[in-house]
């Protein structure tokens, strides 16, 4: 079956998608957070994961369509399971603070750990970041992010 062109990503609107990006070899996790954030409830419908490698782009063109593709998204949650090309899709993110609200994960041997491999890193970017030790606590982690977008977004009075 052949990958969508990443012109068409999901929902009608960037506030409906929620990037998510880290290293591809560490897509069972991915899949877990986009599995996340599809079950996350949110007051004006469903959130939309979108992981750019399931779009149709050439090898070469990977970073720039990746980036592309993040800004077509309201937020971002980035696994650093391991460290790669997505530090280069987190700093465009945390320039874009105010326009893509953004979470950091990364396992962890025991919970409220930074990984040793990063930590700086980590910190420079001043993103909100979390560990977790088990799925069951990253989906916590993803679901009260989330929540804490619901909760922004009920706050904004509609036009009529």
């Amino acid at each position: 079956m052949a990958k969508p062109s990443p012109e068409e990503l999901p929902g009608t609107s960037r506030d409906q998608r929620v990037f998510v990006g880290g290293q591809y070899d560490f897509m069972p996790t991915l899949r877990q957070i986009a599995a996340f954030i599809e079950d996350a409830p949110s007051p004006d419908g469903h959130l939309l994961p979108v992981i750019p490698f399931d779009y149709e782009i050439e090898v070469e063109e990977t970073m720039d369509r990746a980036v592309e593709i993040l800004g077509r998204c309201a937020y971002a949650i980035f696994d650093l399971s391991d460290l790669g090309a997505q530090l280069i899709e987190m700093q465009e993110a945390k320039q874009k603070h105010t326009s893509i609200k953004t979470l950091l994960v990364y396992p962890v041997r025991e919970t409220g750990a930074e990984p040793e491999r990063g930590r700086r890193t980590i910190q420079s970017f001043g993103l909100p970041h979390f560990g977790y030790t088990t799925f069951d606590e990253l989906r916590d982690i993803v679901h009260v992010f989330l929540a804490g977008i619901s909760r922004e977004a009920a706050a904004v009075p509609r036009r009529a």
